[in-house]
């Protein structure tokens, strides 16, 4: 009876002993589990991780700017020298065609726009003027309406060689004795171009020809009928 006991009570303290350490390896693992670790994403499981709540969204592109005609800039000096500027209307002007006639500027004007500039065939800068209009602005823009006139201050037998040797594709008149020049401003400044509207009221002129004279003259007519067809 005494040793039935003690058996009992050896298998008692065996699954006693069991029992505490069982307890003791999972007080262990649970002592070594971060609490502090965040939660899984559920949708880090799947390769889709969520957007970052502080990340803004991309901007939208700002649309390209309207074309303006550029602002036209005068020294007191020059200034001096014109006696039209922006927003005045070009003067009344009778001039003398190749061939004898007498035209009136105003009957010449475009329906969209006009570019008049007053040339001669002696100044490298005016003649370098009338080369370029025709290729640059007269033929790529006639669809658009706009219309170019050269008014050339020397007399028939000059200009005429040099319009057949160019063929300009637009009206050259003559101011042979500089009354039509005289309108506008001195004989210091050559050459002069003036942008129109169709009424004739002038939006941009300039009183020299060079690189920034083309670019201001082309912004001009963007800004008037738009660019030229196909990007030219």
């Amino acid at each position: 009876m005494k040793t039935h006991v003690t058996w009992i009570a050896g298998v008692g303290c065996l699954a006693l002993s069991l029992c505490t350490a069982g307890c003791n390896d999972a007080t262990t693992d649970e002592a070594s589990v971060d609490t502090n670790r965040p939660l899984a994403d559920p949708a880090e499981d799947v390769g889709r991780p969520r957007p970052r709540a502080d990340v803004e969204p991309e901007p939208e592109p700002e649309p390209p700017a309207e074309p303006q005609i550029p602002e036209v800039q005068l020294t007191e000096k020059v200034e001096q020298e014109c006696f039209v500027k922006v927003s005045d209307m070009m003067p009344e002007m009778e001039l003398t065609t190749l061939d004898g006639q007498t035209q009136k500027l105003q009957d010449l004007y475009g329906e969209q726009a006009t570019v008049v500039f007053f040339w001669r065939a002696d100044h490298p800068f005016a003649r370098s003027l009338f080369d370029d209009m025709g290729p640059e602005i007269a033929r790529p823009r006639a669809e658009q309406q706009v219309q170019v006139i050269g008014i050339a201050e020397d007399p028939a037998e000059v200009v005429q060689p040099v319009v057949d040797e160019v063929q300009p594709g637009f009206p050259v008149l003559l101011d042979s004795d500089g009354m039509a020049l005289a309108k506008v401003g001195t004989e210091k400044l050559m050459p002069r171009t003036y942008l129109l509207d169709p009424t004739g009221k002038i939006l941009w002129f300039d009183v020299e020809y060079s690189r920034s004279t083309r670019r201001d003259l082309s912004e001009a007519l963007d800004a008037m009928v738009g660019p030229v067809s196909g990007g030219e």
